[in-house]
């Protein structure tokens, strides 16, 4: 049993399947399909570069110091020593996250040391170092 309803006029009801009786509907249900697709690709497309965008930004800003700053209260000179300093302890700074928090272990570790034997400058001076490898961006916090 099927139902006709008629529709007011200049009202029709889209189907997802074309009919295959009218080859002019064929050919424009084809198209508005081909144009969904495109559309679709183009905001994946976007929506890739967007986020490579702020992929990019993120590691732009994870290469930055802040804390070092702060505490050396943006003495260049000061940060300068640190960074020497650092590279002459273990070498220069690691560009990869874990080797930063692995440094950082071991130059903290080195700083109690020194701290315990009441080598205080010295113990400070490594601290900034281990501080300076933890310099990563505000997205950590």
């Amino acid at each position: 049993m099927s139902f006709n309803i008629p529709l007011p006029q200049g009202m029709h009801v889209e189907k997802d399947e074309p009919s295959d009786s009218d080859p002019e509907t064929v050919e424009l249900h084809r198209q508005r399909r081909a144009a969904r697709a495109r559309k679709a690709a183009g905001d994946r497309a976007s929506a890739a570069a967007e986020e490579e965008k702020r992929a990019a930004q993120a590691a732009a800003e994870a290469a930055q110091e802040r804390f070092l700053l702060l505490l050396c209260c943006a003495d260049e000179a000061r940060v300068e020593w640190t960074r020497a300093h650092l590279e002459t302890l273990k070498g220069p700074r690691p560009s990869d996250a874990d080797a930063r928090l692995s440094m950082a272990g071991e130059l903290r570790e080195l700083a109690r040391q020194r701290f315990e034997a009441s080598e205080l400058s010295e113990a400070v001076s490594i601290w900034l170092c281990a501080v300076h490898c933890l310099d990563f961006s505000s997205l950590i916090t």
